[in-house]
Protein backbone atom coordinates (compact mmCIF):
# COMPACT_ATOMS: atom_id res chain seq x y z
CA UNK A 1 0.00 0.00 0.00
CA UNK A 2 3.10 2.69 0.78
CA UNK A 3 4.72 1.56 -2.65
CA UNK A 4 1.22 2.46 -4.34
CA UNK A 5 0.64 5.81 -1.88
CA UNK A 6 5.04 6.97 -3.44
CA UNK A 7 4.12 5.92 -7.07
CA UNK A 8 1.12 8.22 -7.23
CA UNK A 9 2.80 10.92 -5.35
CA UNK A 10 5.80 10.71 -7.92
CA UNK A 11 3.19 10.22 -10.71
CA UNK A 12 1.74 13.61 -9.64
CA UNK A 13 4.64 15.24 -9.04
CA UNK A 14 5.83 14.54 -12.50
CA UNK A 15 2.57 15.55 -13.83
CA UNK A 16 2.60 18.84 -12.16
CA UNK A 17 5.91 19.39 -12.76
CA UNK A 18 5.66 19.62 -9.10
CA UNK A 19 8.90 19.08 -6.51
CA UNK A 20 7.31 16.29 -4.04
CA UNK A 21 8.96 16.90 -0.61
CA UNK A 22 8.08 14.52 2.22
CA UNK A 23 7.29 15.76 5.78
CA UNK A 24 10.10 14.20 7.65
CA UNK A 25 11.24 16.61 10.68
CA UNK A 26 8.59 18.52 13.10
CA UNK A 27 9.53 22.07 13.56
CA UNK A 28 10.20 23.77 17.10
CA UNK A 29 8.20 26.92 18.11
CA UNK A 30 10.32 29.65 17.04
CA UNK A 31 12.59 31.88 19.80
CA UNK A 32 11.20 34.16 21.24
CA UNK A 33 13.30 36.96 23.92
CA UNK A 34 10.20 38.56 25.91
CA UNK A 35 10.03 35.53 28.71
CA UNK A 36 11.92 36.53 31.94
CA UNK A 37 11.79 35.02 35.41
CA UNK A 38 11.31 37.31 38.25
CA UNK A 39 10.85 36.23 41.82
CA UNK A 40 11.59 39.88 43.41
CA UNK A 41 8.63 40.68 45.68
CA UNK A 42 6.98 43.43 44.49
CA UNK A 43 7.87 47.09 46.88
CA UNK A 44 4.99 48.38 48.82
CA UNK A 45 7.48 50.85 50.87
CA UNK A 46 4.30 53.24 52.52
CA UNK A 47 1.87 50.33 53.27
CA UNK A 48 2.22 47.93 56.17
CA UNK A 49 2.80 44.39 55.78
CA UNK A 50 1.89 41.29 57.84
CA UNK A 51 5.95 40.57 58.09
CA UNK A 52 6.46 44.33 58.99
CA UNK A 53 4.48 44.15 61.98
CA UNK A 54 5.64 40.48 63.08
CA UNK A 55 8.37 41.39 65.44
CA UNK A 56 6.43 43.49 67.64
CA UNK A 57 4.01 40.45 68.18
CA UNK A 58 4.11 37.46 70.04
CA UNK A 59 5.72 34.16 68.60
CA UNK A 60 3.27 31.53 67.86
CA UNK A 61 1.20 34.97 66.33
CA UNK A 62 3.70 35.92 64.32
CA UNK A 63 5.01 33.06 63.19
CA UNK A 64 1.08 32.00 61.65
CA UNK A 65 1.06 35.37 59.71
CA UNK A 66 4.59 34.66 58.36
CA UNK A 67 3.44 31.08 56.99
CA UNK A 68 0.16 32.86 55.94
CA UNK A 69 1.90 35.42 54.23
CA UNK A 70 4.49 33.46 52.60
CA UNK A 71 1.64 31.12 51.10
CA UNK A 72 -0.08 34.15 49.81
CA UNK A 73 3.08 35.31 48.20
CA UNK A 74 4.13 32.08 46.89
CA UNK A 75 0.36 31.98 45.37
CA UNK A 76 0.74 35.07 43.92
CA UNK A 77 4.40 34.49 42.54
CA UNK A 78 3.04 31.23 41.13
CA UNK A 79 0.51 33.11 39.29
CA UNK A 80 2.73 35.79 37.67
CA UNK A 81 5.34 33.21 36.29
CA UNK A 82 2.41 31.21 34.86
CA UNK A 83 1.35 34.24 33.53
CA UNK A 84 4.63 35.03 31.76
CA UNK A 85 4.74 31.64 30.53
CA UNK A 86 1.85 31.98 29.21
CA UNK A 87 2.32 34.76 27.48
CA UNK A 88 6.02 33.52 26.37
CA UNK A 89 4.19 30.48 24.66
CA UNK A 90 1.35 32.64 23.02
CA UNK A 91 4.02 34.71 21.64
CA UNK A 92 5.85 31.68 20.17
CA UNK A 93 3.10 30.14 18.71
CA UNK A 94 1.78 32.93 16.98
CA UNK A 95 4.76 33.65 15.36
CA UNK A 96 5.27 29.91 14.53
CA UNK A 97 1.67 30.03 13.04
CA UNK A 98 2.60 33.15 10.75
CA UNK A 99 5.39 32.00 9.76
CA UNK A 100 4.04 28.03 8.94
CA UNK A 101 0.81 30.00 7.05
CA UNK A 102 3.25 32.18 4.98
CA UNK A 103 5.15 29.19 3.96
CA UNK A 104 2.18 27.04 3.40
CA UNK A 105 0.60 30.28 1.72
CA UNK A 106 3.87 30.26 -1.08
CA UNK A 107 3.47 26.21 -1.37
CA UNK A 108 -0.26 26.46 -2.65
CA UNK A 109 0.20 29.31 -4.96
CA UNK A 110 3.09 27.72 -5.94
CA UNK A 111 1.18 24.52 -6.42
CA UNK A 112 -2.03 26.52 -8.14
CA UNK A 113 0.64 27.99 -10.52
CA UNK A 114 1.91 25.05 -11.77
CA UNK A 115 -1.56 23.40 -12.13
CA UNK A 116 -3.13 26.37 -14.08
CA UNK A 117 0.27 25.84 -16.43
CA UNK A 118 -0.75 22.50 -16.53
CA UNK A 119 -4.04 23.26 -17.36
CA UNK A 120 -3.31 25.78 -20.19
CA UNK A 121 -0.79 23.19 -21.79
CA UNK A 122 -3.54 20.83 -21.85
CA UNK A 123 -6.19 22.99 -23.44
CA UNK A 124 -3.57 23.87 -26.14
CA UNK A 125 -2.79 19.97 -26.78
CA UNK A 126 -6.99 20.00 -27.01
CA UNK A 127 -6.87 22.90 -29.27
CA UNK A 128 -3.93 21.42 -31.79
CA UNK A 129 -5.72 17.77 -31.42
CA UNK A 130 -9.57 19.42 -32.36
CA UNK A 131 -7.67 21.66 -35.38
CA UNK A 132 -5.80 18.50 -36.99
CA UNK A 133 -8.78 16.25 -36.87
CA UNK A 134 -10.71 19.34 -38.38
CA UNK A 135 -8.24 19.27 -40.80
CA UNK A 136 -7.76 15.56 -42.04
CA UNK A 137 -12.21 15.56 -42.11
CA UNK A 138 -11.58 18.44 -44.22
CA UNK A 139 -9.28 16.17 -46.38
CA UNK A 140 -11.63 13.67 -46.00
CA UNK A 141 -13.92 15.35 -47.31
CA UNK A 142 -12.43 16.47 -50.53
CA UNK A 143 -11.29 12.97 -50.81
CA UNK A 144 -14.65 11.43 -50.66
CA UNK A 145 -16.36 14.26 -53.30
CA UNK A 146 -13.35 13.67 -56.12
CA UNK A 147 -14.41 9.56 -55.12
CA UNK A 148 -17.73 10.56 -56.20
CA UNK A 149 -16.84 12.18 -59.17
CA UNK A 150 -14.52 9.36 -60.32
CA UNK A 151 -17.57 6.84 -59.61
CA UNK A 152 -19.71 9.14 -61.68
CA UNK A 153 -16.96 9.10 -64.40
CA UNK A 154 -17.06 5.54 -64.33
CA UNK A 155 -20.73 5.72 -64.77
CA UNK A 156 -20.58 7.62 -67.54
CA UNK A 157 -18.20 5.50 -69.22
CA UNK A 158 -19.89 1.91 -68.47
CA UNK A 159 -23.27 3.55 -69.69
CA UNK A 160 -21.08 5.11 -73.15
CA UNK A 161 -19.69 1.57 -73.67
CA UNK A 162 -23.14 -0.64 -72.99
CA UNK A 163 -24.67 1.93 -75.88
CA UNK A 164 -21.70 1.22 -78.25
CA UNK A 165 -21.41 -2.60 -77.47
Amino acid sequence: MEKIILELQQLTANMFHIKFESFTRIENFKEAGYFYYNMEPEKNYLLPTPLSIAPFLPGFIARKMALNNLKNWLEQQFDRQCGRVRYDIAQRMEKTFKEYYNYLEGKIAETAGVIMESVREAVELKKSGEDRIKGRLEKLGALLQRLNEIEGNIRELKNHLERVA
